[in-house]
């Protein structure tokens, strides 16, 4: 005769093969069966709260997670989940909160690290360089980041400091950034944006327009890639549209810099 663990262990592992091929939806009501089966385990509540943040259910994530949290107190994946759901409702104090115990609770989790710092208040410089010595420099110690992640580390500092005007550092985050991925076309258009305002809107012409060009042809390499796929995916599309844009604000600025 199978307990109630076993049943809800059973739903549970059933719901996990859809969870696994990416079928969130059909997913959640046998993590709710499992629930029912049996209320205390701590598994199907976390499961189900991730499916919730997966298809955009942000109120629901909060729900189960907050659940899986009352039965798993020490579970660090389970606030810094919760946090994630907080920010997608720009609730920034409450993601504070959970990005903060998720840290507490591993002062080696690098993610939560990162994801701290975009909800931190950077109103302030003091408060920047806070952030970016606290929470992005951990997330670059903790994580084992690919250089495309690195480079959108980098790329979150020098915004960081450039919405505070501190535009020599931010200029230093966006070289990193571009160093270790040229293949964003963006990095390089805040590169040259922090040359522009260093100087007081007034750069000499070499290196802007050496800057531009490279963005441009990143621009033109990344269009190419997209335009010859037979099928884009939604978030290919918006790269597409994106890259575009870019494209067309990088040649005119690049019109601009021939003229000084």
């Amino acid at each position: 005769m199978s307990t109630n663990r076993e049943e809800a262990v059973k739903l549970k592992n059933e719901g996990n093969a859809l969870f696994a091929a990416g079928n969130f939806k059909d997913a959640i009501p046998l993590y709710r069966k499992a629930q029912v089966v049996d209320p205390t385990y701590f598994a199907p509540y976390y499961n189900c709260g991730i499916c919730c943040l997966n298809i955009g259910a942000f109120d629901d994530a909060i729900k189960e997670l907050t659940n899986a949290i009352l039965y798993n107190p020490g579970d660090r994946d389970s606030y810094y989940s919760r946090g994630e759901a907080y920010k997608a409702k720009d609730n920034r104090q409450e993601a504070i909160k959970d990005f903060d115990k998720a840290i507490e609770i591993d002062p080696a989790f690098g993610d939560a690290y990162f994801q701290r710092a975009t909800v931190s208040d950077i109103s302030t410089a003091e408060e920047v360089d806070l952030v970016v010595e606290k929470y992005y420099q951990k997330a670059l110690e903790y994580c084992d980041y690919n250089d495309e992640q690195k480079a959108l580390t980098y790329y979150n500092m020098g915004v960081s400091y450039s919405i505070n005007e501190c535009w020599g550092h931010a200029y230093a985050k966006f070289c990193t950034a571009v160093k270790l991925d040229p293949t964003v076309s963006d990095y390089f258009v805040q590169k040259y944006l922090m040359l522009w305002w260093m100087n007081d809107g007034k750069p000499n012409r070499d290196e802007p327009f050496k800057i531009l060009t490279a963005a441009s042809k990143a621009c033109k390499d990344a269009i190419d890639v997209l335009k010859k796929k037979a099928v884009r995916t939604e978030r290919e599309e918006k790269q597409l549209i994106d890259a575009e844009a870019h494209l067309n604000k990088i040649e005119a600025e690049k019109k601009m810099c021939e003229n000084i």
